[in-house]
């Protein structure tokens, strides 16, 4: 576990608890005890937009019994689409005092406890010391407040469970145990490289997918089941409704996502490779510049709706659709010794097509993991 404090120490269950929380007492890994964790947990919720809510929502009927929200945000029309704890009767009303409103009907068992305040280096500490949360779930929206929550949250020996979404795609882990978010991203993206929910959009469900996974990685924290996300990153692609995961290193100011095969070796132009078990050479896509300028081509293999959100350099451009249908389009008349990295969204669909490359002959392909995706996140 990445906290002494984990998991939590169990209290008796409040009254009338036992038909609420019927099923899980009858199940295995939870049970009486592990309820009864739950009921003496403090989970501290930063953010009660589109991840908060279902993380929210859930942690409160599973009986966590102490959840603390800091969002300093009020509920807007357009928030509606995702952020599915707050009504349109709450529009224009803080966020924070709609998200109450639902736990309490909801769940009168659970406390609630609120901060309509931006997070900064000024009010990190006092919520922190107030709350004493055993866990803190970093569903922010903005790359300042996230860096913030992990370096304060790792100074302290808080874990941290972590959600991010862009477009259609989304990442979870848990940060503790020593890993903390710059193992992964050692430094936040430049202000205006990443577009925001209101600039590239959301899809609207994406925030449930991502937060109900965060919501789980609290509650098997909280009661010592299952295995957490610690030291391992995990993707979910909605578009293609795929999910996978890697792991990463303790590596302080790099990023360190690794696979379990070894680097491959040779005289191609992508070093640092490793192999798959599907024989796909990967490298994560934040090395795309450097190979573009070894001398590689890069290909596009999303569909052609998707391009117009924006690619990587100057790419190619062969929908996966299309590459399995035979038809090679652009890469017909290249030399199949021609150097090719082949992107998607978050790196499935690149895996399947470097696949199909290789059938085509072409002896230089690498897949770029993370996708396009895991780019706009990092920059």
């Amino acid at each position: 576990m990445p906290d002494s404090r984990l998991p939590v120490a169990p209290v008796d269950l409040p009254t009338g608890a036992t038909a609420r929380y019927a099923r899980h007492l009858s199940l295995p890994g939870v049970g009486l005890v592990g309820q009864q964790r739950l009921a003496g947990a403090r989970v501290l919720c930063i953010g009660a937009g589109g991840l908060g809510s279902p993380v929210l929502q859930y942690l409160a009927a599973a009986g966590v019994g102490t959840l603390g929200i800091v969002d300093d945000d009020a509920v807007d029309l357009s928030n509606l689409q995702r952020q599915i704890i707050h009504p349109v009767t709450a529009v224009g009303e803080r966020k924070v005092a709609s998200a109450t409103a639902f736990i309490a009907n909801l769940n009168p068992l659970v406390t609630v406890r609120t901060w309509d305040t931006r997070l900064d280096r000024g009010t990190v500490g006092e919520i922190l010391d107030a709350l004493d949360p055993h866990i803190v779930v970093d569903g922010s929206d903005n790359f300042a407040t996230r860096y913030l929550v992990a370096d304060t949250c790792a100074d302290r020996g808080i874990p941290v469970v972590w959600g991010s979404i862009s477009r259609f795609s989304g990442q979870v882990s848990v940060f503790g145990d020593g890993y903390t978010l710059r193992d992964v991203y050692p430094e936040p993206p430049e202000p205006g490289t990443v577009p925001t929910c209101a600039e590239g959009g959301v899809f609207g469900v994406l925030p449930g997918v991502i937060g109900t996974i965060m919501a789980t990685e609290v509650i098997k924290l909280v009661t010592g089941t299952g295995t957490p996300l610690i030291g391992r990153l995990a993707l979910w692609d909605g578009a293609d409704a795929t999910m996978r995961t890697v792991r990463f290193d303790r590596q302080p100011g790099s990023v360190a996502l690794r696979h379990t095969t070894p680097p491959e070796t040779g005289g191609n132009r992508a070093p640092g490779a490793t192999v798959t078990p599907d024989g796909i050479r990967e490298i994560p896509v934040s090395h795309w510049p450097e190979l573009v300028g070894n001398g590689v081509r890069l290909l596009d293999v999303r569909e052609p709706h998707e391009w117009a959100g924006g690619v990587l350099g100057d790419p190619l451009r062969l929908p996966l659709g299309t590459l399995k249908t035979g038809v090679l389009g652009p890469l017909d008349d290249l030399p199949r010794d021609t150097p090719l990295a082949v992107y998607c969204a978050a790196g499935v669909r690149s895996r399947a097509a470097a696949l199909l490359l290789d059938d085509a002959g072409f002896t230089d392909v690498v897949s770029l993991s993370g996708g396009i995706n895991g780019w706009w996140l990092r920059h």
